[in-house]
């Protein structure tokens, strides 16, 4: 079965794969049981989530699935970021390749830095950033509440 992956995920993601040998070589683009995308996530030292180019006010689920998950995340830049974490602190972002690749080097090499980052992303997004904050939130932009 042939997969289609947005030509900016694939650039990126062969460019990082270029430069660190050991990056699992394989690209996917299908869905994975929800069973096992969370053991992927738990056991992987850096999620990467490079979000659609057309999104710059906007976050996928991605960016709560692998914080929710405890997984360090390393997403490219957008404006809805910094309003719903702490970058930095709760998530990190990139701004172009040559950021990504340091970036990478960097939070690899820096495990308890990285591990923290993790845990507090995960503490936020089960505090601030559950289904029930969200329908909060839509209430109380309404008279309904």
């Amino acid at each position: 079965m042939g997969a289609a992956i947005h030509p900016k995920k694939y650039t990126q993601i062969s460019n990082v794969q270029s430069f660190y040998n050991n990056i699992d070589r394989s690209l996917h683009n299908y869905n994975i049981d929800h069973n096992d995308i969370n053991s992927i996530y738990t056991s992987s030292r850096i999620g990467l989530n490079i979000q659609r180019g057309t999104s710059k006010r906007a976050v996928n689920p991605r960016t709560f699935e692998l914080l929710g998950s405890e997984c360090f995340q390393l997403v490219d830049e957008n404006e809805l970021l910094s309003e719903l974490f702490e970058i930095g602190e709760e998530i990190v972002t990139y701004s172009d390749e040559t950021d990504l690749r340091e970036k990478i080097r960097y939070y690899l090499q820096n495990e308890a830095e990285r591990k923290a980052i993790a845990q507090k992303g995960r503490e936020a997004v089960h505090k601030s950033h559950t289904f029930l904050e969200r329908a909060k939130t839509m209430l109380s932009r309404t008279d309904l509440n």
